[in-house]
């Protein structure tokens, strides 16, 4: 049977039966041989094809016709024995097809979203997340003090921010940037030489700077004289003068 089974009606079995079995029905063709397992017998034609209609189109109808003959478990049985014998292997390649077809579809999608672009971009959105933090300290800092720190003091970028007279912890740890040692690109605070500063900028480079990530001293003093930093963050009255006269 090959597991196939086929429902159909006929005046003369005999000669169906034969006819499907030499190959002259192209839909069966391929399942040879075939064995005659159960059929019923009309009185008209016309019930036949009900017959015929409700067992290929109803799956209650021919469930339960399979039980009745026994059917059932000998399919069951017999698909279980040729899958243990002869599918297992080409269950195996399907698997391994399917992997493979997974596995290209995961690097096409890794290619379409550019890990390294993401990566970038992650990098950049801790550098501005940073920047805020410091920058919040370093007004906390003026607040107390009416002054930012000064050239000397500087800012300790992956230490902790203790002032050295009050005793103040402004911040546990000051972020770095996350490419320092890699690139040479690290946090940069500017001021001038005054004893009690009244401005500071701090520098860094984004890996993929964009229009609303740009360094705002072009705009506040006509130029930005370091270029090799393309974002910055400004706290106070900036002195152009100053940061124009002694780029870093």
């Amino acid at each position: 049977m090959n597991n196939q089974i086929y429902i159909g009606s006929t005046k003369d079995l005999r000669k169906r039966l034969k006819d499907h079995n030499s190959g002259k029905e192209i839909s069966t063709k391929r399942y040879l041989p075939w064995r005659l397992i159960y059929y019923e017998a009309f009185i008209e034609e016309k019930l036949a094809r009900i017959r015929e209609h409700k067992l290929k189109h109803n799956g209650n109808a021919l469930r339960e016709l399979k039980k009745r003959i026994g059917l059932l478990n000998l399919l069951n049985t017999t698909f279980s024995s040729k899958l243990n014998k002869s599918d297992a292997g080409f269950t195996l390649i399907e698997i391994l097809v399917v992997l493979v077809m997974l596995s290209a579809f995961l690097l096409l999608g890794l290619l379409a979203l550019d890990p390294v672009a993401q990566f970038d971009k992650a990098k950049d959105a801790q550098r501005k997340h940073d920047f805020e933090e410091i920058n919040n300290a370093l007004d906390t800092y003026y607040n107390d003090n009416s002054c930012y720190p000064t050239q000397s003091q500087n800012l300790p970028f992956g230490l902790e921010w203790k002032d050295s007279v009050s005793g103040v912890v402004y911040m546990k740890k000051v972020p770095q940037d996350p490419d320092c040692s890699k690139t040479g690109y690290c946090y940069v605070y500017q001021t001038d030489a005054n004893t009690c500063p009244q401005w500071g900028v701090l520098w860094t480079r984004f890996s993929r700077p964009t229009d609303a990530s740009r360094c705002l001293i072009q705009s506040a003093c006509g130029t930005n004289p370091n270029p090799q930093y393309n974002y910055c963050v400004m706290s106070g009255n900036i002195n152009c003068l100053y940061i124009q006269s002694n780029p870093l």
